[in-house]
């Protein structure tokens, strides 16, 4: 029992999750020089954007919330997705920042997708 309790309690960390890790914080990083762009009409979405993804990323890592890490995994696939569809709401399909910026967030997209149904495998697999 106090395996499984240890096992919920952590985040395995692998090529996944650095995959993830790592398109998260250059979807943060760009969205927050976007906010500080001077020109910017959109300079406070930005802001609120790129620290939307530096938190998920810190509760995605975090040991607190690893029971839910499947939720939080879906949580960002969701936000990712969701930023897509605003950027072609509201955005300039031909600005190249943004053209890279939403060719980042579909791969994490599907990662955290991946990443999700994974743990939901794992456990079933420990429960069973």
């Amino acid at each position: 029992m106090s395996q499984t309790l240890q096992h919920a309690s952590r985040v395995q960390v692998g090529a996944l999750q650095v995959a993830i890790a790592a398109c998260t914080l250059a979807a943060a990083f760009i969205h927050l020089c976007m906010a500080t762009s001077p020109n910017g009409d959109f300079r406070f979405w930005f802001l609120l954007n790129g620290l939307g993804y530096l938190g998920f990323l810190a509760v995605f890592f975090l040991p607190r919330f690893a029971p839910r890490h499947h939720t939080i995994s879906f949580l960002l696939m969701g936000y990712a997705l969701l930023t897509i569809l605003l950027w072609f709401v509201f955005g300039q399909p031909d600005e190249i920042v943004g053209s890279v910026t939403t060719a980042i967030e579909p791969v994490l997209a599907v990662l955290a997708l991946y990443e999700g149904l994974r743990v939901l495998r794992v456990r079933a697999r420990d429960t069973a």
